[in-house]
């Protein structure tokens, strides 16, 4: 069990003007945002909109391992009072249904091998006034080092998708490989 992180607040909703500024005139892409493949995104390849300092690159010792194909890699918090978790948000502009990946756990000391990595998906969903209700959609992704999981999310009608990692050890990494977004 991760402790002191069943009560973690979801990520703040913020709000937010749709309207441009004087004289800006942005244009909205039609299409998926990123490099897209027939059958979605990759998570990989999304604009980061907030935690691009919690983001990681794979560790060396993994690089050359079967499953690890295009990882989304972010390190475990310290787990001490405000560092109880990492979020990294994407912005989707409801173009997508849903998220998968697998979720893996890496811990390079012998005796942190065992401790379970959580993933829990959050989804901010627009609302009329401009602002955004934020929600956590399904129920969180646990793993072990020895034991990836699969992970799938509805992430239906979302603005922006937050993905928040918890580690019941501080000295680790969490991989999302194979993240894919998919629309219709």
């Amino acid at each position: 069990m991760l402790r002191g992180h069943e009560s973690t607040p979801a990520p703040a909703a913020t709000a937010t003007s749709s309207a441009p500024g004087p004289g800006a005139a942005t244009p909205e892409p039609t299409g998926p945002i990123g490099p897209s493949t027939p059958a979605g995104s990759h998570l990989d390849a999304l604009p980061v909109e907030a935690g691009t300092g919690n983001l990681a690159e794979l560790p060396r010792a993994l690089r050359e391992q079967p499953g690890y194909d295009r990882p989304v890699t972010m390190t475990c918090p310290s787990n001490v009072t405000g560092d109880l978790y990492r979020e990294v948000t994407y912005l989707v502009k409801q173009r997508y249904v849903e998220m998968s990946a697998t979720v893996r756990a890496y811990f390079p000391a012998s005796d942190d091998r065992d401790s379970r990595v959580r993933v829990t998906v959050y989804v901010a969903l627009p609302q009329r006034d401009g602002t955004f209700v934020v929600n956590r959609r399904g129920q969180p992704f646990d793993a072990l080092m020895s034991d990836p999981k699969p992970m799938t999310s509805d992430v239906s009608g979302a603005e922006k998708v937050t993905i928040r990692v918890q580690c019941e050890a501080p000295h680790g990494w969490v991989v999302l490989s194979d993240g894919l977004l998919t629309g219709d």
